[in-house]
């Protein structure tokens, strides 16, 4: 058998609350008990005493009723007394026969009524037959008196005939007096009874109440201030103030809600933690820094004190954590985190506020020129700390940032508004080459406006099909024979006019616009092959760049083969220049992808190789055709020893992994001949051919005398 203490009972309800409150308890069931006990003792008795009562006062209507009917009975006898006694005197016989038999009757129905008043009160009854005994003759005697004229003896029987029938009515009154106080000493015994009753438990009521007012009031002084502690406790946690003391875990229902504070406590401050702690680099959260930043521009409203927000970007973190893996990118930024801390050891606060972005809020006792000074310092502290490269897997990596400086009160009066002016700023430092910072200033934010604008009516464009597409010859680079093309994209908006690419292409890169634009692309240029070749042209191979965001999205193969099976085209027709950026963000994925897309007979150039991080080792995995060396290292390597070593390693590196390599950006004869030097295979640029429409590209082949194949 389970001990109760060990029961389930024992674990909830009356076992877990305090001795003393379950004394209390007990004490207040008890006391309801006794009030129950008394109070039905009480009822029973009124309800036995109303019983009595009943039933004798039934008995005493009986009785009264038996009265009634003697003195009735009485009435009648006494009247055929004196009619027999008034027919023997004329001697009638036949009325006197009648006369006798009804005195007869009514002697029995006096009878059987003193028989039945026997039974309750014998005395009376026997009075009443004493006086009826002889009272015919005395009223026969009475008569014969008068007859004879003898009036004295006349008076003489008929006064004692009349005290009998005195006697026999002051009999039968005394009874019925009798009666009804015996019915009223019932009613009265009764009520005293009943009225006894009720004050006994109107006193076991009022001594029950006591007692259980008393032990309700003991229960609730000891419980109250637990109560009232664990409501307060309540009111301050929801206010967000966690450090309030909670009240102890007892053994009742209030430590349970106490346990439960406890918990709510404990999960709240780890909500808080990670609502205004950055995980990974320990700084505050963009959340943190919205709110500090609202407290201390309210501080600011005296006049005393001034305060800048720093907004920085850390530059090429995208291709750290592309090319060396997200683990390496999360200590990168755990290593910025520590050089802005020990940068800035007075600033209020520094924020993480999303992958690569920071910000850095000062405030100190300063005007508006004092804070840009200050803020001015801060930049230099900054720059100081990102001078030393970082050791990251083995090999040393540059840290810098693009800083935006926003003054507040000056450049907005919430924390939202100053968040969002820094970044402008931070963004038009970035534009201007790495490392770089830029104070805000109201023009900053018409740039944000004309992104959204350029955004919307870019999809408006690809929607409506207002591109327009422009081919650039690709040549061998010592015969200058036509390899292929590279499709470029064109816009001029109606009221935008003419949107260049380097503006229009990274706004879509940053949103699903890239792979709308790729597709059209794509699919414009497969129109344009087939065309063509319907009009008799030698069939030239057309490469299509595809952004990084189109790279990830897993419609590009079906696309390709869509594009190849819409317009008849044979594979080698189409080409995809890919980028560095797009290939390393998930290795394993695009090596697969790519596999996918020669295995369709379609082939892949890596575009601008040298911008981006360069892996040695990724180069030799991913399955390439072509290698198109930046033009940024093409065009300078006539006069820069420096890119000229970079791109003679660039081609002979390709070589050795059979990668055909493409110069772009040759502007000059003199380039030209430093790439056949280095013995470049193909070329690209202004020196061999213009970008132009697809009628202008088609009369510049008429006019090259291109052979009926294209030289490969």
């Amino acid at each position: 058998m389970t001990p109760l203490h060990n029961s389930p009972a024992r674990q909830a309800g009356y076992w877990r609350l305090p001795i003393a409150l379950r004394w209390q308890l007990l004490a207040l069931g008890a006391a309801m008990v006794v009030l129950i006990v008394a109070s039905n003792g009480f009822l029973r008795e009124s309800l036995l005493a109303d019983r009595d009562r009943i039933v004798l006062e039934a008995q005493q209507r009986e009785h009264l009723a038996v009265l009634r009917d003697v003195q009735q009975s009485v009435g009648e006898y006494r009247f055929w007394l004196v009619e027999n006694a008034a027919q023997r005197q004329l001697q009638a016989a036949p009325e006197l026969d009648a006369s006798q038999m009804r005195l007869a009757s009514a002697r029995r129905t006096l009878d059987a009524n003193l028989n039945r008043m026997q039974a309750f009160d014998a005395a009376a009854v026997a009075r009443v037959r004493r006086a009826t005994a002889g009272l015919g003759q005395l009223e026969s005697d009475a008569l014969q008196a008068i007859i004879a004229n003898d009036a004295e003896a006349a008076r003489r029987l008929l006064r004692e005939a009349q005290q009998r029938l005195t006697d026999i009515d002051a009999t039968l009154d005394a009874a019925f007096a009798q009666q009804r106080a015996a019915v009223e000493a019932v009613a009265g015994s009764a009520l005293e009874v009943t009225d006894r009753a009720i004050r006994r438990s109107l006193w076991v009521m009022l001594g029950a109440s006591a007692v259980a007012i008393a032990l309700v009031l003991l229960i609730l002084q000891s419980t109250l201030p637990a109560l009232r502690k664990t409501i307060g406790a309540i009111d301050e946690l929801v206010r967000g103030h966690f450090d309030t003391p909670l009240p102890p875990i007892a053994r009742d229902e209030l430590g349970e809600v106490a346990r439960g504070l406890r918990n709510f406590r404990d999960n709240a401050r780890q909500l808080e933690t990670l609502a205004t702690t950055d995980p990974l680099t320990e700084l505050g959260t963009r959340l943190e820094m919205q709110t500090t930043l609202d407290r201390c521009l309210a501080e600011m409203r005296d006049g005393r004190m001034a305060a800048a927000l720093l907004f920085m970007d850390i530059d090429q973190f995208k291709s750290v954590n592309d090319a060396l893996g997200h683990g390496a990118g999360d200590r990168y930024l755990q290593e910025v985190a520590r050089r802005l801390r020990r940068a800035l050891p007075h600033a209020k606060l520094i924020s993480r506020i999303s992958g690569d972005e920071f910000a850095v809020l000062i405030s100190e006792a300063a005007d508006a020129d004092g804070i840009r000074e200050i803020s001015e310092r801060a930049v230099r502290a900054v720059a100081d700390a990102f001078s030393h490269n970082y050791l990251l897997e083995d090999q040393p990596v540059a840290i810098s940032a693009s800083m935006g400086i926003a003054i507040a009160q000056r450049d907005g009066w919430s924390g939202d508004v100053l968040l969002a002016n820094a970044e402008a700023a931070m963004y038009a430092a970035k534009g201007e080459g790495r490392g770089q910072h830029r104070f805000f200033n109201p023009a900053m934010t018409d740039g944000v406006r004309d992104q959204l604008a350029i955004g919307g009516a870019l999809r408006r464009a690809i929607s409506d099909n207002n591109l327009s597409m422009v081919y650039q010859p690709i040549v061998d680079a010592k015969t200058q024979a036509l390899v292929s093309a590279e499709a470029l994209v064109r816009w001029t908006d109606p009221v935008l006019g003419v949107i260049h690419p380097t503006r229009f292409v990274p706004i879509a890169e940053e949103t699903q616009i890239i792979v709308e634009l790729g597709e059209w692309v794509m699919h414009t240029v497969g129109a344009q092959l087939a065309a063509w070749h319907d009009a008799g042209m030698a069939r030239c191979p057309v490469a299509v760049n595809i952004g990084a965001r189109h790279f990830a999205d897993d419609s590009l193969l079906m696309t390709v083969v869509d594009v190849l099976g819409q317009h008849r085209l044979p594979p080698d027709a189409l080409e995809l220049e890919i980028t560095e950026s797009a290939v390393v963000r998930d290795p394993d994925r695009s090596i697969e992808l790519m596999h996918a897309i020669r295995a369709r007979g379609v082939s892949l150039s890596l575009d601008d190789f040298g911008t981006g991080y360069s892996s040695l080792g990724y180069l030799q995995r991913f399955p390439l055709d072509k290698l198109k060396v930046d033009q940024s290292f093409v065009q300078r390597v006539v006069d820069n020893p420096d890119s000229d070593t970079i791109v003679a390693a660039t081609i002979s590196l390709a070589q050795k992994l059979g990668l055909t390599t493409v110069g772009e950006g040759v502007e000059s004869r003199a380039v030209l001949q430093r790439l056949q030097s280095h013995e470049c295979d193909l070329i690209q640029g202004y020196y061999t051919g213009r970008p132009m429409a697809a009628d202008d590209f088609a009369a510049w082949l008429v006019a090259r005398r291109q052979p009926d194949r294209v030289a490969v």
